[in-house]
């Protein structure tokens, strides 16, 4: 059974002529280097099309030149409250088709610690994860994907869901897409501020610092739990590297320039060079 979609026609158009073309175009736009180093994921933002969807083109830029044979797509729940969950369905419905669900993985991964679950209202009015999924279908057509939406949880959770991600996992070659945005309703000065703050304690990895400046108010990245998430798996590999790739928010792209949301695209790589 397929499952969505949800926000087609709001986030991005549903249209599926219309949306490869623009789609296409934010990702002609965006330029990545080779990537000198194995890719382990990337942060992607998840606002409208038309205020972050330039700036998600320079992560799927990266992941394009990936060795992976799934994506595991870790999203925010901002609507309902749970812990982690896992959507277990055949597929995922966009306008430009399905995009298949590893089924047999993402019942591993429940099986294997009993904080994550197969709650299916934590993806019912979600659109964190599906934002990401048409952009995936342009890179990466075919793939398989494992879906997962994470509400308010710890820094243990995260740590122990990396820790499950990269046993479950382990032969396979996944990369992984943490789903957040930045900072939220800022004139740009301060949304510039706030957010370079928070770039450079994922660059550095400074997960616990992280943590904190989220909950002081210093950091208000909605997505902090699928970053973490992303972190703690980049630190089970010991010789991890992050790059940011692109900053923008959304007065740069046509939103007010006093009330902004930023948006950051990050690489995580799998080995430091």
């Amino acid at each position: 059974m397929s499952f969505g979609p949800i926000v087609a026609g709001r986030f991005y158009t549903a249209d599926s002529d219309a949306l490869v073309r623009e789609i296409d175009g934010y990702l002609d736009k965006a330029y990545v280097p080779p990537l000198q180093s194995p890719l382990l994921g990337v942060v992607s933002p998840h606002a409208g099309y038309v205020y972050s969807g330039l700036c998600a083109a320079y992560s799927y830029k990266a992941l394009k030149q990936a060795d992976a044979d799934l994506y595991v797509v870790v999203g925010v729940s901002h609507q309902i409250s749970g812990s982690v969950s896992v959507l277990v369905e055949d597929s995922y419905r966009t306008p430009l088709g399905d995009v298949e669900i590893d089924e047999a993985a993402s019942l591993r991964l429940i099986e294997s610690e009993s904080f994550i679950n197969d709650d299916s209202r934590l993806f019912a009015y979600e659109h964190s994860i599906e934002v990401q999924l048409p952009f995936l279908q342009r890179i990466a057509e075919g793939k398989k994907v494992i879906l997962i939406s994470m509400s308010s949880v710890s820094k243990g959770t995260c740590q122990k869901l990396a820790a499950a991600l990269a046993e479950t996992l382990k032969a396979r070659r996944p990369v992984y897409i943490a789903s957040s945005d930045m900072s939220h309703f800022h004139d740009d000065a301060v949304a510039k501020t706030m957010d370079s703050d928070t770039l450079k304690l994922i660059e550095e990895m400074k997960i616990d610092e992280l943590a904190k400046a989220c909950v002081e108010g210093k950091s208000e990245m909605c997505g902090i739990a699928p970053v973490m998430t992303l972190l703690y798996l980049a630190k089970l590999k010991g010789e991890a590297g992050v790059e940011v790739l692109k900053y923008m928010h959304s007065g740069e792209t046509g939103g007010p320039s006093d009330e902004v949301v930023g948006y950051g695209s990050v690489a995580v790589y799998a080995k430091k060079e």
